[in-house]
Parts: C-alpha cells; sequence; structure tokens
C-alpha cells in the first residue's frame, strides 16, 4: 500500500508519485484529447485519493465497486457512457467482486 501513497499506510501524508502520473496520464488523455479513462485500483482508500485528484483537475468520476448494490450501478454507468468527460474507476473490496 505504501508504493501506492504513503497516506493509505498513515492516513496523513498527502499525495502520492503514483497520483501525479495518474494525473498526467489523465490530463493527456482526457482533458487534452477528449477521451474517457477507466482506473482501477485495489485499495478502496486509494480510490478516494483518485476521486479527490479527479475532481480537482475539474474531470467527472464515479466509483464503482462492491459496496455499491447491484441496483444502482447502472445508473452510474449511464452518465460514464454519455459524451462527458468522465474518469471512471473501480476497485474490487471483496473476493466476489473480483469474479
Amino acid at each position: 500500500m505504501a508504493c501506492n501513497a504513503a497516506g493509505l499506510v498513515d492516513k496523513t501524508t498527502p499525495g502520492s508519485p503514483k497520483l501525479d502520473e495518474l494525473a498526467s496520464i489523465l490530463e493527456e488523455t482526457c482533458q487534452l484529447a477528449g477521451l474517457k479513462a477507466v482506473v482501477f485500483s485495489q485499495w478502496a482508500h486509494m480510490g478516494e485519493l483518485v476521486e479527490l485528484r479527479v475532481r480537482r483537475m475539474g474531470l467527472d468520476c464515479m466509483q464503482l465497486h462492491g459496496g455499491v448494490p447491484s441496483t444502482k450501478r447502472g445508473d452510474l454507468m449511464g452518465p460514464a457512457s454519455a459524451t462527458t468527460r468522465r474518469a471512471r474507476f473501480s476497485f474490487p473490496p471483496t473476493p466476489a467482486a473480483r469474479l
């Protein structure tokens, strides 16, 4: 976890080289080229850090993970397929979600 972001371990250290690199990739892909991106993360807190960074960049995003009820997942995916600048990311918090 510390390789992703030290804040995942100590809950206080801000930022991460991985988040910086992701921001650079999303700037090229989403902001400049107008494409969409899907980002996968294993850690729920890393997903929260990604969401904060993505929203600060002015991009819309959503999280799809095992904690989202299956009845609500379609609502999340609808806007993701629309013609908006949206970054999506997902993380499998449980073995069942990895199937």
